[in-house]
């Protein structure tokens, strides 16, 4: 049987760290991009919130990142960004999960829902995949702060799902200071946020 146009769910997935908690991970297959067409961001149950976090980098190797915690009316709650300087777009994905989920913990321990839009870092930190030495480290911390919360469900998702992370993460190139937005967010980043709340699905490729 094809498996073209299919996805694969995975649960029930542990990861070792001190206290074992469980995380769980969806991914999907490699698939050609026409075979993707309803691709939208989706708010969380009232139980829980969602992550999105995202990195981006520009020539010659500038790196920023963007993480943004929303509830389930599509609400933000907090949202961050901020400059990296010189670093690979593997490293920049797996800082910006850490820092988001070191500054979330402060401030809640309630079920997470966490999203981004690199399959191999989201591959490697559930153990989908070996993990790159350059990332062990902050793979670590990310397993250990996830502790804090009640549960953690890691997941990949495609570009067209993630655009208000990928926003936070492109804002910062023109900034040199960390950002923080506590239940608001920039006016440059209402475009992204309305696109999430109000528009249809999309295709692999739609873009701002």
């Amino acid at each position: 049987m094809s498996l073209f146009g299919s996805y694969w769910l995975l649960h029930a997935d542990t990861i070792n760290h001190p206290r074992q908690k469980l995380l769980h991970t969806t991914w999907k297959l490699n698939v050609p991009p026409k075979a993707i067409t309803n691709i939208k961001w989706q708010p969380p149950p009232p139980t829980k919130l969602k992550v999105n976090f995202d990195g981006s980098v520009i020539p010659p190797s500038r790196a920023a990142v963007g993480f943004v915690v929303r509830q389930s009316d599509g609400l933000p709650i907090i949202a961050t960004s901020q400059n990296l300087g010189h670093m690979d777009i593997l490293l920049a994905e797996a800082v910006a999960l850490r820092d988001g989920l070191q500054l979330l913990s402060h401030h809640t321990s309630q079920d997470l829902l966490v999203e981004g839009d690199s399959k191999l870092f989201i591959d490697a930190l559930t153990g989908r995949t070996l993990v790159p030495w350059r990332i062990k480290r902050i793979v670590y911390d990310i397993i250990t702060l996830s502790a804090q919360f009640h549960s953690v469900f890691f997941k990949h998702v495609w570009r067209e799902a993630n655009f208000l992370a990928d926003n936070f993460a492109k804002l910062e190139h023109s900034i040199t200071s960390p950002q923080l937005w506590v239940s608001s967010l920039p006016l440059s980043s209402t475009s992204a946020f309305h696109l999430d709340l109000f528009r249809g699905s999309c295709s692999r490729g739609f873009s701002l």
